[in-house]
């Protein structure tokens, strides 16, 4: 696959897996992730590997109602021929079960690797942060 394609495809895989989230299907989000002993997600400053980091999508999605968000800027290089690093900003509005909305932005970038002919993230880094700065 050519550079061209590859930013595409990680593009297509970006949105996937943003529409798992706020579909808050947990299930397909993790299938975004290589279940393998090397991946592991910096979040917040908190290192995961995949089993944890399996969890942790569990348990915070199982309280929400709702994640309304989108990717800000987004800039995905190619890694030929089968890895990409992608970084994007965002920003969601999540309403927990009790109707309480928190406003939240912040970042991601994750390196992608195709396994079998799909993209899954093998290390990511994201931090979230109040929607106001001030």
């Amino acid at each position: 696959m050519d550079a061209a394609g590859i930013r595409a495809s990680v593009e297509r895989a970006m949105h996937s897996y943003l529409g798992a989230i706020k579909a808050l299907d947990v299930d397909r989000a993790v299938n975004h992730y290589l279940d393998d002993p090397a991946m592991h997600v910096w979040n917040d400053g908190v290192r995961f590997d995949y089993a944890a980091w399996v969890a942790a999508a569990r348990a915070n999605l199982a309280p929400l109602r709702s994640i309304e968000g989108s990717w800000g800027e987004m800039t995905v290089v190619p890694l030929p021929p089968d890895a990409a690093v992608a970084s994007a900003s965002f920003e969601e509005t999540v309403t927990d079960n009790s109707g309480v909305v928190t406003e939240i932005r912040g970042a991601v970038t994750w390196v992608w690797v195709r396994v079998d002919g799909e993209w899954r993230i093998i290390h990511g880094h994201a931090v979230h942060l109040p929607a106001d700065p001030a």
